[in-house]
C-alpha cells in the first residue's frame, strides 16, 4: 500500500467514492457509519476510487466484476477526509482503476468512530452516487421472454 508523500492526494475537492456493502446501508437506502470505519483486518485503510479518473458507475461496475459485493457508491472529498484527521493516497497497483486508500491508522478507536460518523454525514449530504442494482449487466445466458408471444 503506497502510504507515502509521493502518493498523497493533494486536490482537496477530489471526491473519493466508497462502495457500501449491503450491511452498511439502512432500510431507507442511506449509507451508515460502518462503511467509513476500517478494521485491523483491512490494515485500517479504506478502499476508494478517485471520481476525477473514473465515473462512480464504472467504478461500481468494476467492483462487481471482481465479485465484490456492493449496494451503492457514496462520495466524500479529500478535504472532508482531512477534516477528520485522515489522508488519502493513490494506489496505482490495485486491481481497480483509479484506486486509492484512506489511511485511518493515525486515529484511535474513539476518534475513528467519531470520524466515521462524520464521514457518513458528509456522504449522505452529497447523496448516493450510484446504486449497484441499477447498473448490473443482464446475464446474456439467461432465458428471455418474448413479449410478442402469448
Amino acid at each position: 500500500m503506497p502510504i507515502d508523500d509521493a502518493n498523497l492526494l493533494r486536490v482537496l475537492a477530489e471526491v473519493l467514492v466508497r462502495q457500501a456493502h449491503p450491511t452498511e446501508v439502512d432500510d431507507m437506502g442511506r449509507v451508515m457509519t460502518p462503511a467509513f470505519k476500517s478494521s485491523k483486518r483491512h490494515d485500517f485503510s479504506l478502499s476508494v476510487t478517485m471520481s476525477s479518473q473514473i465515473d462512480p458507475r464504472l467504478a461500481t461496475k468494476q467492483f462487481l466484476k471482481l465479485d465484490l459485493l456492493t449496494h451503492s457508491a457514496w462520495g466524500v472529498s479529500v478535504e472532508e477526509f482531512h477534516s477528520v484527521g485522515m489522508k488519502a493516497y493513490n494506489d496505482p497497483d490495485a486491481q481497480i482503476d483509479a484506486h486509492a486508500v484512506v489511511d485511518q491508522k493515525p486515529l484511535g478507536s474513539s476518534a475513528l468512530k467519531k470520524a466515521a460518523t462524520r464521514l457518513g454525514e458528509y456522504a449522505r449530504s452529497r447523496g448516493c452516487l450510484c446504486i449497484a442494482s441499477e447498473i448490473v449487466d443482464p446475464d446474456p445466458t439467461a432465458p428471455t421472454v418474448d413479449a410478442t408471444s402469448s
